[in-house]
């Protein structure tokens, strides 16, 4: 039995813990936007999108948030309601104080030359022309099985410049 009380307490830890605490006291309220809560409520919405494979039970998603130098970009669950998303926080991450050059970019980045969805990078670039951005000074990648946003190495990391190409 003790046994079973400590599996238990390990696996759904991490289902209730996230790693800015900030976002603990948000996780599991069902929200449309974090402006809704107190913490969050001079926030402005910059979007977001879904992430990973859509046609599995639980659906993952990023949402970006910021206000004077300060992003915030959440790890979310998705399901509908009455034709309408509903969200989960599940971690976050505050992004402050990039510079001039640096910028966020998620959904869009590939590790070892594949496709991974589930990762946010700051990069810097001095030319926004560029095909992909290979400067990558921090990067994270969401685990849904953690529940959380784990750091990870930026070396073999590269994010598609969706703007390539387009005049300006």
């Amino acid at each position: 039995m003790r046994t079973i009380i400590i599996i238990s307490i390990l696996f759904f830890t991490p289902l209730i813990w996230a790693q800015n605490p900030l976002f603990e006291e948000y996780l599991g309220i069902d929200h449309r936007s974090i402006s809704e809560f107190e913490d969050f409520k001079d926030y402005q919405d910059y979007g977001g999108m879904m992430i990973g494979d859509h046609d599995t039970e639980i659906q993952y998603g990023f949402a970006h948030y910021g206000k004077e130098g300060s992003q915030i970009i959440t790890f979310e669950t998705i399901r509908t309601v009455k034709s309408k998303g509903v969200y989960r926080i599940i971690d976050g991450l505050i992004i402050s104080d990039l510079d001039s050059n640096q910028y966020l970019a998620y959904g869009i980045c590939m590790l070892d030359g594949k496709d991974d969805s589930f990762i946010v990078v700051v990069y810097q670039s001095d030319e926004l022309n560029e095909e992909d951005f290979t400067n990558i000074i921090k990067a994270w990648k969401a685990n849904p099985e953690a529940s959380r946003f784990e750091t990870i190495e930026t070396k073999s990391i590269s994010c598609v410049n969706e703007g390539f190409g387009c005049a300006h």
